[in-house]
């Protein structure tokens, strides 16, 4: 929780990813509360990566209609080849009962992609668009600015009107596999049309950053970072990007994708998360998480 409000980071919302064998949905419920009860707003998704979903109550429904913490579906992943190559039923049956879920429970019912290094990239995606009366807004897919293809399909996604996730924990030796750092990404966007409101940062914090070769064998394993949050934030303004719209990026707009009514803006009967910061140099001054000084 410190290394959180240290870096700016007020509210968190975990997933469970690759490894939903030796983690469980109820650790993360568990870490969850942990970090509430440090002043850090917190909440999950039920599931992970695979199918057969693993939750908390048995069903994905009732864990989002009975678990306050638990917000939607996710991480399950697409076009990768870690995935447990879901199908179109599958996953339209899955987003579909997260959304009717969450339309019971007053939350956003969203469903969180990760979206993969293979060919297919937001292919899955976009049959649930075309095939299913399922509302845009409920798919919600991150790592778009991984490699060349997918963000040039996320671009096309975005400019339809779908939420388009950046990461921000990222390495720049390593991106001889075309990926981009959020920042560039984020003018990329906005230069390409994308709707400023449909873009949002995650870190990927605390998650596995593998490399793999061409054969698909592991060859290195690095770690999600927080602080990259504010740190690609900060770098979108020195690239020309708006501070309101690159602070929509890491507040609004997040907090719209999940239904965090308290979130993202200044006013009456909002959550009192606040940060001060330097005007020369947007540096982090003083964190308020909860109404409460926490650094």
């Amino acid at each position: 929780a410190g290394e959180a409000l240290k870096a700016g980071v007020t509210t968190l919302v975990a997933a469970l990813g690759t490894d939903s064998l030796t983690r469980t949905p109820a650790q993360v419920l568990g870490k969850v509360r942990e970090f509430r009860a440090a002043g850090v707003s917190a909440y999950m998704y039920t599931g992970s990566y695979h199918l057969p979903v693993k939750t908390l109550t048995g069903r994905v429904e009732s864990d989002i209609m009975l678990i306050p913490e638990v917000l939607g579906v996710g991480e399950l992943a697409i076009s990768d080849h870690r995935s447990s190559a879901p199908t179109h039923d599958e996953l339209a049956r899955l987003v579909s009962e997260a959304r009717v879920a969450g339309l019971l429970a007053g939350k956003s019912g969203v469903s969180f992609f990760h979206v993969g290094d293979g060919r297919g990239a937001l292919a899955p995606l976009r049959a649930l668009r075309d095939g299913t009366d399922i509302p845009l807004r409920q798919l919600y897919p991150t790592h778009c600015n991984r490699n060349p293809w997918l963000f040039a399909e996320a671009i096309d996604w975005g400019r339809a009107g779908g939420w388009i996730d950046l990461t921000t924990s990222s390495f720049p030796e390593l991106l001889d596999d075309g990926e981009q750092l959020a920042a560039e990404a984020l003018v990329t966007l906005l230069a390409a049309g994308v709707p400023a409101d449909r873009i949002s940062f995650s870190s990927d914090a605390n998650a596995s950053l593998p490399r793999f070769d061409g054969e698909g064998r592991l060859v290195e394993m690095r770690c999600g970072q927080i602080a990259s949050l504010w740190q690609e934030c900060v770098r979108a303004c020195a690239l020309g990007v708006s501070l309101e719209v690159a602070l929509g990026v890491v507040t609004a707009n997040p907090a719209r994708a999940l239904g965090l009514a308290g979130k993202g803006v200044i006013g009456v009967g909002q959550d009192a998360d606040l940060l001060l910061i330097a005007p020369e140099h947007l540096a982090i001054e003083r964190v308020m998480s909860g109404g409460q000084w926490r650094t």
